[in-house]
């Protein structure tokens, strides 16, 4: 895999792409999968920021069917999320935001992977465990 980082005043930039290969009993090929993300983040001020993440994971949906056949078709999956934070502290951050994707499959297999949406918050307290023990 390959990470990417990318920063320059108040933007950054973030990604990742990963290969996988898997052996899948019954199957005399090795069955591939790929992974790959990008994130840019622009703090606007301080306290506020926002953030953009796009990405795909294609990967082999591996399962028996019974003990001489297994399934290792390739899914495709895109995704989409958006989201804005604001610190209230440089310890304690609250974060919104919304994700939609979408699956490539067959007719046969949407049943199985609908397309989706969510929405999220988030609160976020960070601390270092270890300054609880350390002398004064």
């Amino acid at each position: 895999g390959f990470t990417l980082e990318f920063s320059r005043g108040h933007f950054e930039l973030n990604g990742d792409l990963a290969f996988s290969y898997y052996a899948v009993p019954t199957h005399t090929e090795l069955s591939a999968g790929r992974a790959w993300f990008l994130e840019p983040k622009y703090t606007w001020t301080p306290r506020l920021f926002t953030a953009m993440r796009i990405g795909q994971n294609d990967y082999p949906y591996i399962q028996p069917v019974d003990s001489s056949y297994w399934i290792a078709q390739n899914v495709s999956f895109y995704d989409v999320e958006i989201g804005m934070g604001w610190r209230f502290t440089p310890d304690l951050v609250m974060k919104a935001s919304y994700r939609k994707d979408r699956w490539d499959v067959s007719d046969a297999m949407a049943a199985y992977f609908p397309n989706g949406y969510a929405w999220g918050l988030q609160l976020s307290y960070g601390f270092d465990v270890r300054s609880w023990f350390e002398p004064r």
